[in-house]
């Protein structure tokens, strides 16, 4: 098989799925918590790691490397010298903060900051162990109804 290769314009000249479904393995610890992956059964890990790594694998390759530059280079707070609590204190409209308790991903610290710096936010903690898959699609029946709520 010949190798992935990205083009003078930095595309990949065809979607490396295999790599995209291993970057989804490697994902999915990250995505939940220790204490969920120590409660779930192996058959059931299994099958959402084979899950998560489907959904990478449908990815596009090339829209997801700019997705995520975008993201590392994006900083609200750079508008105000890098004051993150000057830059949250701009926004006027009502904001819902949603945490789970276990995100590794974002981590309370980081959602409870932004709880503190907009003048509107209301903010819920979700009692959760699912970690990041306690705010989506994923989430137990819990975990959902507080969303709905």
């Amino acid at each position: 098989m010949k190798p992935y290769k990205r083009n003078v314009s930095g595309h990949y000249d065809r979607n490396p799925e295999d790599g995209l479904r291993r970057a989804g393995i490697v994902y999915y610890p990250w995505d939940v918590s220790a204490a969920y992956l120590e409660r779930v059964s192996g058959k059931q890990l299994g099958e959402e790691m084979e899950g998560t790594a489907k959904s990478f694998a449908a990815w596009d390759a090339n829209s997801l490397v700019f997705r995520y530059a975008a993201c590392r280079e994006h900083d609200v707070a750079a508008p105000y010298g890098g004051d993150l609590g000057t830059a949250l204190k701009q926004i006027r409209a009502p904001v819902l903060v949603l945490s789970s308790a276990s995100d590794r991903l974002l981590g309370l610290n980081g959602t409870r900051r932004i709880r503190d710096g907009v003048k509107h936010a209301t903010y819920v903690e979700i009692p959760s162990d699912m970690g990041h898959r306690g705010l989506g699609e994923d989430a137990e029946p819990a975990e959902a109804a507080i969303i709905a709520r």
